[in-house]
């Protein structure tokens, strides 16, 4: 049973003038499959455009200008209604509708008649609806546009060269699918997480219009699982029995993920359109294919005719073996070159895809030089707003998925995937996958403070569209923050300030260099080469003035050394002079000093022993009062003049021993060379003493004192004698002890 494909795409329409891959103006939209037919499709010939219909609202005929202003007009009257209720005025991002694509295979088109033509288109758009929710607003068949013609696929009759495709747009419904459709779809399970993801985003049930992402990838996954089933029951099937009209004889190709298409391109060869590729590009890829199909056929007739060759000279050799035994060796040499130009066939099939090969990766390095170049030139600077979170930074479920769907970890990855991501058979779902790790992305961008994510092989990137480029778009002028806006509003913006941002980012990452750090470029390095020649040739004049001044104040500071150093030089013979006096004036004054310790330890020994002199004589005298005491006891008369005699004679003693001590003192500081000061005081106090105790005590007559008074008398007279003599030697110590404080400096040997 034949199978046909079908190309089934959706996209929002807007009404901002702003493309992405998602979302297009209607003003764009509309004109491409009204009777405008404004396309850049290289397919398309206009002379076939009367054969196309059309189902446009009223007023709008079959221009598409005027069904973008329907669209518009409708919008505007949905904003009217919000605010005369007291509602906010919606955002200008909100999707004003829906386009659709439905496009057959040209192979299976070309083998239709009319009739099944129609039908397909009939059935097709009763899917799309039972999908949609509510009936299409506009509603087209082309059959204008295609390559039949280039294929090869042109009929004999009146269908001649005419394509097939159809177009559909409408204001979809917010609410959810019916039960049915999602069981038929998605499974019991699949259903139940569905409506589960619809209630936690969706809170405008059955709104024409919201802001936003309208189409989700679950909506996406629900229509091309639905449509294969949905055209199986509308008889694109195989007939069960020859009474079973109802059946076409052909089937509709159940959707296939990226993955598998890939797969099935290396096992058969079959080019698919790439997501989001362009009619004129996957144009180019069919040609492509189909000059390899034409190649190979060429090289499988040459084959035939090789065989060919082969089988008739083997004929001619079986006719002529027996009298021709070179044509044999010709027939050999025949088969020889045949295979030659078999393998020589072969080798130019190969080094033909090689070339491919090298030209493909000649345009990749010429593209990774032109952008090498760009940013060599002009530098780069990191997207503000856009933050890449490495894998080692996301959160741990979110790292887990990654490693599947992006990190190309392959099984490893696939054994910590839960059980709802996989399929009956165990494997991994990578749909299911990817739009977890879709939403799980947008859950950590939220929560780090970013209104949208985009998720590649480096990580996460995060993306918040700075103020001035929102001031940038029609409507949004004024804003003062992004806190203004819309939860749709701030995500839409932020999509398409990553379509801009991207692309400087993949022009750094073909050069190898890191997009989240700044790179200058060739003219802000030279201009700092610039700026540091210039410094240096200004350091180096400066330093050539400074030199200069150097040697000057060099020479000058050299001559001023001369002259200090022959003065250096005299004071120094005069320090030397000076040395030699201070040595010798020291050398006598440490002897001086030593005479002067030895006098002053002879002096302390003489007052030690005046004290035991002292107390000896308070001695004698208490032994003598007693012996006259009891004398005057014995014999009250005639004692008086013995005892005067013996108080003299005591008082002779006393005084001799005072004399006696004074002149040794003195003799002693004579023979130590102790003059001056010091001397004529240590005499005056000898003296003193001398004088005081004759005069207290023998001065006096004996007659006119009682002999117990004139002991009292001589006791008191030593008594003073020894005060007024301790008084000066303190004074003379305190002398002795000041730093030799109005002494001459003339005073040493030459006195």
């Amino acid at each position: 049973m034949p199978q046909v494909g079908v190309g089934v795409s959706v996209m929002t329409l807007t009404n901002n003038g702003k493309s992405t891959k998602s979302s297009m103006p209607v003003q764009k939209a509309a004109p491409e499959f009204g009777d405008e037919r404004a396309s850049k499709t290289a397919h398309i010939d206009k002379t076939r455009s009367a054969g196309n219909t059309y189902e446009f609202p009223e007023g709008c005929g079959t221009s598409g200008e005027a069904l973008a202003d329907w669209f518009v007009q409708r919008f505007e009257d949905y904003s009217l209604e919000q605010q005369r209720a007291g509602k906010r005025k919606p955002s200008l991002l909100t999707a004003v509708g829906v386009a659709c694509v439905i496009t057959p295979d040209e192979e299976a088109v070309a083998q239709w008649d009319a009739s099944l033509r129609e039908k397909f288109m009939r059935d097709a758009h009763e899917v799309y609806e039972m999908w949609f929710g509510a009936p299409l607003d506009a509603w087209a068949i082309h059959v204008d546009e295609g390559a039949m013609e280039e294929r090869g696929l042109t009929r004999d009759d009146e269908l001649g060269d005419e394509g097939l495709h159809g177009h559909g747009a409408g204001r979809k419904p917010d609410k959810l699918p019916p039960d049915e459709l999602l069981v038929e779809g998605f499974g019991e399970e699949g259903a139940a997480k569905f409506k589960e993801n619809y209630l936690k985003r969706n809170k405008n049930d059955g709104c024409l219009y919201r802001t936003g992402t309208v189409l989700n990838g679950g909506n996406l996954k629900l229509l091309h699982n639905i449509f294969p089933i949905e055209m199986a029951k509308r008889g694109w099937r195989e007939p069960v029995d020859e009474n079973d009209l109802e059946a076409t004889g052909w089937s509709v190709k159940p959707h296939l993920s990226w993955g598998e298409k890939k797969e099935i391109e290396e096992k058969t060869g079959e080019v698919f359109k790439e997501p989001a590729q362009s009619a004129n590009k996957y144009a180019r890829t069919q040609r492509w294919q189909r000059k390899q199909q034409e190649t190979a056929a060429k090289n499988a007739a040459d084959e035939k005719r090789n065989a060919a060759d082969a089988e008739r000279n083997a004929d001619m050799r079986r006719v002529i073996s027996e009298n021709a035994a070179w044509n044999e060796e010709e027939a050999r040499a025949l088969d020889r070159r045949a295979e030659e130009l078999e393998r020589e066939a072969r080798d130019a099939r190969v080094e033909i895809s090689h070339e491919h090969q090298r030209l493909y990766a000649r345009r990749r390095e010429a593209d990774r030089i032109r952008a090498r170049a760009e940013v060599a030139l002009h530098g780069y600077e990191p997207p503000a707003g856009v933050t890449l979170v490495p894998p080692s930074a996301m959160p741990p479920e979110l790292r887990a998925l990654w490693r599947l769907t992006d990190g190309d970890e392959g099984d490893d990855a696939a054994r910590d995937l839960p059980d709802d991501l996989l399929s009956e058979d165990g494997e991994p779902d990578l749909d299911a996958a990817n739009e977890r790790v879709v939403d799980l992305a947008d859950e950590f961008a939220r929560s780090r403070g970013c209104p949208w994510s985009y998720v590649d092989r480096y990580g996460v990137w995060l993306v918040t569209p700075p103020l001035e480029f929102v001031r940038e778009h029609p409507g949004y002028e004024g804003v003062e923050s992004l806190d203004e806006l819309g939860e749709g509003d701030l995500e839409a913006m932020a999509e398409w300030y990553w379509d801009e941002a991207s692309l400087r980012i993949a022009d750094a990452q073909l050069l190898g260099l890191d997009p989240t750090v700044a790179h200058p470029g060739i003219d802000e390095r030279e201009r700092a080469v610039e700026a540091a020649r210039a410094d240096v040739e200004r350091r180096d004049r400066v330093v050539s003035e400074r030199e200069a001044a150097f040697e000057r104040l060099e020479a000058k500071r050299r001559s001023v050394v001369d002259v200090l150093d022959a003065e250096i030089g005299a004071r120094r013979a005069e320090a030397a002079r000076l040395d030699a006096e201070a040595d010798e004036k020291t050398r006598w004054l440490e002897g001086a000093v030593e005479h002067v310790k030895e006098a002053d330890a002879y002096v302390a020994q003489a007052r030690e022993d005046a004290e035991a002199t002292r107390r000896a004589a308070e001695a004698d005298a208490e032994r003598t009062r007693a012996e006259a005491r009891a004398e005057r006891e014995e014999a009250l008369r005639g004692l008086t003049d013995r005892a005067e005699g013996r108080i003299a004679g005591f008082l002779g003693r006393v005084v001799g021993d005072v004399s006696f001590i004074a002149y040794r003192t003195l003799s002693v500081m004579v023979e130590m060379g102790v003059g001056g000061e010091r001397f004529a005081s240590a005499a005056r106090v000898c003296m003193d003493v001398i004088n005081a105790m004759s005069e207290d005590a023998i001065g006096r007559p004996f007659s006119q004192t009682r002999a117990g008074r004139v002991q009292e008398r001589v006791a008191r007279s030593f008594a003073r004698a020894f005060a007024r003599d301790a008084g000066r030697d303190a004074a003379v110590r305190e002398v002795d002890d000041a730093p030799q404080a109005g002494r001459s400096r003339n005073d040493g040997p030459g006195l």
